[in-house]
Order: structure tokens, then C-alpha cells, then sequence
């Protein structure tokens, strides 16, 4: 930065009192550094390379402490164990929107402008809350949706394909038979004998 560095700064906002919550992100691992930043009333000091789902519990834990009329503290910091966290509720909204859209062509870029955050950042704040990356989490949820549409047998292995967002069928056979160690064929017949 011109001028400060990242404690100097960190130490204009704690003297003039601006009402900001900051965490220090930093490669100095000196624990004098640190202590100063804590000095100065951070919230957090995430060291690099980055821990994400470090980052992303200090920064939940800073909005659940906000008082949302002021965006100051709460004085009595409670928040109920069934209320999700801020990065939470961004994943379930992920979440909804890919299971409602199965049929469409989704991207990592797409999800993340859903809900306001960048690509990048959305990939980590997803893997940190739910442990899997979002294109995991998609090809998962649309194999489920392809062994559910394999049980009707008047429905073509193409349509299908479309249905779950595969624009390409042979892809969408190939990523099938990876998932299940099975073709589609094989994965039908197998149900209509268990029946």
C-alpha cells in the first residue's frame, strides 16, 4: 500500500474508531506482528497461504456478532445452532438454485454470480462448507437424477441427458458409467430384473 502499511492502516481505523471489522491477512508469522494486529482490536489473522475455511468462520463469525440496524457489535454475542452462517445460507442458495436448474448448462462462474461473490471465492466458500467442490457437488446431484430418469423406460438415454444439463449424451455416458462403473444400458437393465 502507498503511504501505511497494513498495521499502520489497521491502527488509523482503531484510533479514529471507523466502524469497520478487519482481519489481517498476512505472510509474517512473528508473533509480535500479530499480537499489534490484536492490539488494534482485529478480528481475525489468517496467515498465508490461506486456510479458506478459516477465513470463512472468522468472517461468519463477525457478521453473526453484527447488530444488523448498525452493523456494530452485539453486546451479548448469541447465535441459535440452527441459524445457518452467512457463508452457509450463500451455499444453500447455490444449492437450491443448481437443484432447480438441473436442465441448464450450470458453471461455477453462473452460480457465484447468483449469489454476488466471485468465482474464485465462491469455489472456496463452497468446498469450506460443504468439504466437496461445487462441480462435484453438481455431477453428483445430476447422477442421482439420471438413475431416477433411467427408471422409466420410455424415456430415450438423450433426453435424459438434456434433462440433467448435458448438452453432449456421449459425455453425459461416459461421466455415467465413471460415476457407477456401469453403462446406462447396463444400470436400466439391472433395475427392470430387480423389479
Amino acid at each position: 500500500m502507498p503511504d501505511m502499511d497494513g498495521l499502520q492502516l489497521l491502527q488509523y481505523v482503531h484510533d479514529y474508531k471507523l466502524p469497520m471489522q478487519v482481519v489481517v491477512i498476512s505472510g509474517y508469522e512473528e508473533f509480535t506482528y500479530a499480537h499489534k494486529a490484536l492490539t488494534y482490536k482485529a478480528k481475525g489473522y489468517v496467515l498465508k497461504p490461506i486456510d479458506t475455511g478459516e477465513l470463512v468462520a472468522i468472517v461468519d463469525d463477525i457478521i453473526a456478532n453484527l447488530s444488523p440496524a448498525t452493523d456494530t457489535p452485539k453486546r451479548e454475542p448469541e447465535r441459535d445452532a440452527e441459524q445457518p452462517t452467512y457463508h452457509e445460507a450463500i451455499v444453500r442458495l447455490a444449492i437450491s438454485y443448481a437443484e432447480n436448474n438441473l436442465d441448464q448448462p450450470l458453471t461455477l462462474t453462473e452460480a457465484a454470480d447468483k449469489v454476488n461473490l466471485s468465482p474464485h471465492y465462491f469455489g472456496q466458500v463452497f468446498k469450506a462448507v460443504t468439504g466437496q467442490t461445487f462441480i462435484a457437488y453438481l455431477t453428483r446431484i445430476r447422477m442421482e437424477k439420471a438413475c431416477e430418469l433411467l427408471m422409466n423406460p420410455l424415456l430415450k438415454h438423450n433426453e435424459i441427458s438434456k434433462r440433467i444439463g448435458f448438452a453432449d449424451p456421449q459425455y453425459f455416458s461416459k461421466v455415467f458409467q465413471k460415476t457407477y462403473g456401469m453403462t446406462l444400458r447396463d444400470y436400466r437393465q439391472q433395475y427392470q430384473k430387480q423389479k
